[in-house]
């Protein structure tokens, strides 16, 4: 879907109808690059956050151009403090660390799918206890609520790792279309955008960077520098997934 594309304004007309907040996650078109991207879009259809995935995982690195850092935003709300991450981006420090120092109160975290916890039938990094595990961790720290929207098995976790909400990848669609869970907002303090004394803050990131092994070599591989996809070459043919670069 591409941004400014009829099907966007049919939805931002669908927000705006229902009064709500409403956090997307989509594949979005934008030139000759393809992105993983969310928005949150307010009750009355305002882009209050916009941001792609900064380095899509796996297989997803031979289709999806990066985001970048300035991406990795966390915004005041009329409910609490919110910021956006998607999937994988749970388990990686250069995207949690930067979140989490930034006091949010709620984290949207969507998966495309997840198996239930237990069901051997998925890939660890498919199934629920990996992801609950991440989620968990990331709340713990972050020191907010993280709503996990998947195909399958979703669900809530709370501030102190747990999982206070969910619904079972095998739920009837038709009978439970979706996951709801109620907090009490009134005690958040919305004022508040950064904490000098916790986990992740400037001082504990120069103590990591102080702490980095000094006998690494100062070479930046390819995982950092942007790494663009474009889609005249996806059409072209020349992809051998079995060359994908999956870091």
């Amino acid at each position: 879907m591409g941004v400014g594309s009829p099907e966007w304004t049919r939805l931002i007309s669908a927000i705006k109808e229902v009064k709500l907040y409403a956090g997307i996650t989509f594949s979005q078109k934008a030139g000759d690059n393809l992105f993983m991207a969310q928005d949150l879009i307010s009750t009355l259809g305002d882009e209050l956050i916009f941001r792609h995935k900064l380095h899509p995982s796996g297989v997803e690195r031979g289709i999806f151009s990066d985001g970048t850092m300035d991406q990795l935003k966390v915004i005041s709300s009329a409910y609490g403090r919110v910021g956006m991450l998607e999937c994988g981006e749970h388990w990686y420090p250069s995207m949690t660390f930067p979140m989490q120092a930034q006091v949010e109160n709620f984290n949207l975290g969507p998966f495309p799918y997840m198996g239930n916890p237990g069901d051997d039938d998925y890939l660890w990094w498919e199934g629920g206890e990996a992801n609950t595990g991440s989620v968990g961790h990331y709340s713990n720290l972050a020191g907010a609520y993280s709503f996990v929207a998947a195909v399958g098995y979703s669900f809530v976790s709370s501030p102190l790792s747990q999982v206070i909400a969910s619904i079972s990848a095998e739920a009837s669609f038709e009978d439970h279309p979706m996951l709801y869970y109620s907090i009490d907002t009134t005690g958040f303090n919305t004022s508040k955008s950064y904490d000098p004394d916790s986990q992740a803050s400037w001082a504990v990131l120069q103590q990591i960077y102080n702490g980095f092994p000094g006998y690494t070599p100062p070479v930046e591989g390819t995982l950092v520098p942007w790494k663009n996809v474009s889609i005249s070459y996806l059409l072209s043919g020349a992809l051998n997934s079995s060359e994908t670069d999956y870091n």
